[in-house]
Parts: structure tokens; sequence; C-alpha cells
């Protein structure tokens, strides 16, 4: 068999049985490492605490949602929602892939460091989580080792919440983590 029959042989091979367009997409973005290590980093904390913001057409902000993390449990309220009591639960795994693709894709750092802030660089990334998906901008704290907020924008049909602009803000101060006191509990998801 001569070389040229070889090439061609595998070329059509790898023509044949490699990555569809489907699976091309589910390729790792390396621009988007720094924020999957601080994303990883964030997730991987044990105690720290989230608030969802709902960002309306006009730019208000109006708080959503609370969520504790501490340790292997999770506390969480809807701030709307009466009586306001939170909600234990256990803590979610995590993951940098939903269904075949990346967290984020297409990063591009906007600012590598906020003017007169805490915040670190300010990225611009499409998000997703299936089925669903955003558009994203990130900013990172100073160090650029965690999170510091996300402003999300739903770009599917189908949204993860009922508003279509999403604001979290993370918070690693020990003493906004604390789990609410019991009497503020309405239910528990390991309650006997």
């Amino acid at each position: 068999m001569n070389n040229g029959l070889i090439c061609c042989t595998l070329s059509i091979l790898a023509m044949s049985f490699g990555p569809s367009k489907a699976e091309t997409a589910r390729i790792w973005d390396p621009s988007c490492a720094p924020l999957e290590r601080a994303y990883a980093m964030t997730r991987s904390t044990d105690f720290y605490s989230t608030r969802f913001y709902a960002v309306k057409p006009d730019g208000t902000q109006e708080l959503a949602q609370e969520t504790r993390f501490a340790g292997a449990s999770y506390f969480t309220r809807d701030t709307a929602a009466k009586p306001d009591k939170w909600i234990k639960l256990q803590r979610p795994g995590w993951v940098l892939w939903s269904n075949g693709a990346a967290k984020f894709s297409d990063c591009e750092v906007v600012e590598e460091d906020v003017a007169d802030s805490k915040l670190g660089r300010h990225y611009t990334a499409k998000w997703s989580r299936h089925p669903y998906s955003a558009d994203a901008e990130i900013w990172l704290l100073q160090d650029n080792s965690r999170l510091a907020k996300v402003l999300s924008r739903d770009t599917g049909k189908i949204r993860l919440y009922e508003f279509p602009a999403l604001l979290e803000e993370f918070d690693f101060n020990l003493e906004n983590a604390a789990p609410p006191a019991v009497y503020e509990i309405a239910q528990s998801e390991d309650a006997d």
C-alpha cells in the first residue's frame, strides 16, 4: 500500500467518523478557562451567599431570591413569597458541562480590572445549562479567583426564571453566609 492511499484512507475515515457539527459545539473553549476556574472555586467554597435580582427593562433591580451556602446544605428564600421563610435543601453538585455543552463559551475580556472597585476582570460570554442559555456579563473578584457578579439575559425559548434578565451577586463574607435561625426556616429537605 503506498503512502498516498494510506493518507487518503485516513482522511476519509476521519471525515466519516470525526465529530459532527453538533459534537463540535462540545469542544472546550480555552478563552473561558479563567471563568471556569473562578466558577469551580466559587461553587467549591463551603460558605458564601448569593442574591438574585430581577433586572427590569428600565434597568431597575428588584431582589428576587437569596441563597446561603453552608457546608453540605443551602438555604434559599423567594423574597416575594409570603411568609418570607427560608427553605433548607441539600447542596447540589455543580458541573462545568451540561448535556454535552460547556457552561461558558465565546468568552471575551471587556476590562482587565474595574477602576476604583473591588472587582477584577470583566467578561462577556455565552452561558449554558441545558435547556437554558443566556448572554452573560461576568465580573470576577479583584484577585480573579471567584465570581463577583453575573448579569445574564435569556436567549433561549425556555427561560430559567420568569424575568428575562437576572443579576446574581456573590458574597464571601462568612457572617452573610450563616444559616438562618431555626424559626426562620419554613421547611427542610432533611426533616423527619
